[in-house]
């Protein structure tokens, strides 16, 4: 049974799949903020456990209270999608050209102070 702050913080942030620096950015917070949470160095103020909450979908008392257990939600896993082949009918050019990423070539040129022009 987790009932320690870091430890939920910690247990939500890797069920959801995301990294430190990926919720510091959702609720607006330094990562080093956040790294000091989850390694029980500082605790958050009731604002920052307030937008952890919503983050994380569970009510602000899980965080507060110690007796407080995690119930986890079911997260649907999504089969991985597998590449398209190209079929018999369309010839090797064909899908070089769907599949092509036309780019526009870019030139610093040197009196435009700085800018960049593209052509």
């Amino acid at each position: 049974m987790l009932n320690k702050f870091p430890e939920k913080l910690t247990l939500l942030r890797k069920h959801y799949g995301l990294s430190q620096g990926d919720v510091a950015t959702k609720i607006n917070v330094k990562f080093t903020d956040y790294m000091n949470w989850e390694n029980g160095n500082s605790i958050p103020s009731i604002s920052n456990i307030r937008k952890l909450s919503v983050l994380f979908g569970v009510p602000v008392e899980t965080f507060i209270d110690n007796r407080k257990v995690i119930e986890l939600p079911e997260v649907k896993v999504v089969p991985q999608v597998q590449p398209q082949q190209p079929t018999t009918e369309q010839k090797p050019d064909e899908t070089l050209k769907a599949d092509t990423i036309h780019t526009q070539r870019v030139n610093s040129v040197k009196n435009d102070l700085g800018s960049t022009r593209v052509m």
